[in-house]
């Protein structure tokens, strides 16, 4: 038994006391008849023990409370943590969806018509090709520049010449199968380009 329980029970027994003024038998516990002073004594006594005893009691429920709202707040605080941990799960799962590499810097063919080196590697891929590039090119020359644009993200070529031209290289790795080559890999630019060399083709290279 608690103390606050302890003294709510002494302070009933005095509060008992005090009014009916002694003469109790309960058992081995023998009260005697007292007079009016005891009486009052034991009344006011009584009342002082039952209030520490209520206090008690409504401390040990407050505390009880309390520690059940710490405990409740804390398996909120943990599946909070779980989801930021599914979160983070997802998030890192997302980043492993494969990105093609950017193109090397290193060129296979290019130039301008006089045969000097372009102070800008991979000038097809990285900006607007003009006819000065293209003019004293050979038709092969045209094919491997307009090809390297898709070669450069990893197609591969029905064509056998142009297939064993890029395996050659060692910046080649082919990814994608004939017809699966996604276009949406290449940028504005670099479509752009590749259309400019086949139509740069089509007029100076046909009969």
């Amino acid at each position: 038994m608690s103390p606050e329980s302890i003294a709510l029970v002494f302070g009933c027994l005095l509060l008992l006391i005090g009014i009916v003024g002694g003469g109790l038998e309960l058992k081995e516990l023998k009260v005697p008849q007292v007079n009016w002073a005891t009486r009052l004594v034991t009344l006011v006594a009584g009342i002082a023990f039952i209030g520490v005893g209520l206090k008690g009691q409504f401390a040990q429920k407050a505390a009880l409370s309390q520690g059940v709202q710490a405990s409740q707040q804390g398996v909120q605080a943990s599946q909070q943590g779980v989801q930021a941990s599914q979160q983070g799960v997802q998030a890192s799962q997302q980043s492993l969806v494969e990105v093609p590499p950017a193109p090397p810097v290193k060129p296979v063919a290019g130039g301008t018509s006089s045969g000097r080196a372009h102070s800008d590697t991979l000038f097809f891929m990285t900006r607007q090709v003009t006819e000065l590039d293209l003019q004293g090119k050979s038709n092969w020359e045209l094919d491997v520049m307009r090809n390297e644009i898709h070669a450069r993200y990893g197609r591969r070529f029905a064509r056998a010449d142009l297939q064993e031209y890029f395996d050659k290289q060692s910046w080649y790795t082919p990814r994608y199968e004939i017809g699966a080559f996604p276009s949406r890999l290449l940028s504005p630019l670099q479509e752009r380009n590749a259309q400019f060399i086949l139509e740069y083709q089509q007029r100076t290279h046909t009969k």
